[in-house]
């Protein structure tokens, strides 16, 4: 297996459809469907990259990103969300999260992105 990548998302369709991608590229895929379930996760498994959603139950996206970053962690960031206001966006990239995506995204696009933020780290 490759780089390994956490996907977090609520709704279980994008989970699917970003697992499939990812995996058909040759990434490892961890998955959850909270944030909380999520920040645990990269904190145990210290993924290379993070793809979350916005809003999620228990614990949305925001506060992975936080809960992550506060730990020391650097791995980048996707936040895969849905369209959302620009102080919404601006939130989330000053919280840490590396780019900011909306659903539906483009899977080319999200590949490509989740190559160079890689490289970048790497």
């Amino acid at each position: 297996m490759g780089q390994k990548i956490l996907v977090v998302d609520d709704d279980p369709g994008i989970i699917t459809v970003l697992q499939a991608l990812l995996e058909e590229e040759g990434f490892e895929v961890l998955t959850a469907y909270d944030g909380a379930w999520g920040s645990a996760l990269a904190l145990a498994e210290e993924p290379d990259l993070i793809i979350t959603d916005f809003l999620m139950p228990v614990m949305g996206g925001y506060g992975l990103i936080l809960g992550v970053r506060a730990s020391g962690e650097k791995m980048p960031i996707i936040v895969c969300c849905g369209p959302t206001s620009e102080s919404n966006r601006d939130l989330l990239l000053h919280s840490g999260a590396n780019c900011i995506i909306e659903k539906p995204f483009d899977n080319d696009f999200l590949v490509s992105k989740v190559r160079e933020l890689l490289a970048v780290a790497g």
